[in-house]
């Protein structure tokens, strides 16, 4: 018996807290005495979210941008906020006070790049399409 072969055009992963395929994914720490970790993981390809507690699932969620609330701890709670934004852009906030800017740096970064050069693209067609009808 083979093995089928792997998937040439499949979009690079690593599994999130339910093993399902993520593009990004951060882990963070929350409490004092009752400590849990956090973590959240997108899909940029199928907008998949996963936000978890301790590996245990939260929040599943295929919303592309807005706010998205777990709470954390069972004696000492905590409300952790997740704002989504364009190209990435997460926000988290521990109790109403700013935890962490960009959860996801690198991803924001390659995205912007992404939409710069679709951008730099469209407008040299656009260029290319004028040129000949000024001369």
């Amino acid at each position: 018996m083979t093995t089928p072969a792997a998937n040439p055009y499949a979009s690079p992963v690593e599994a999130d807290a339910q093993g399902a395929r993520s593009f990004f994914g951060a882990t963070f720490e929350v409490g004092d005495r009752e400590r849990h970790t956090v973590s959240a993981s997108i899909n940029t390809w199928t907008g998949r979210e996963v936000y978890a507690v301790d590996g245990q699932s939260k929040l599943v969620t295929r919303k592309r941008w807005g706010t998205r609330r777990i709470v954390v701890g069972e004696r000492e709670r905590h409300e952790v906020v997740f704002r989504v934004s364009m190209f990435c852009w997460v926000r988290v906030y521990v109790d109403g006070e700013l935890f962490e800017d960009d959860l996801f740096p690198s991803a924001r970064r390659a995205l912007q790049a992404a939409g710069g050069v679709m951008l730099l693209a469209g407008l040299v067609a656009a260029l290319a399409h004028l040129i000949p009808e000024l001369l």
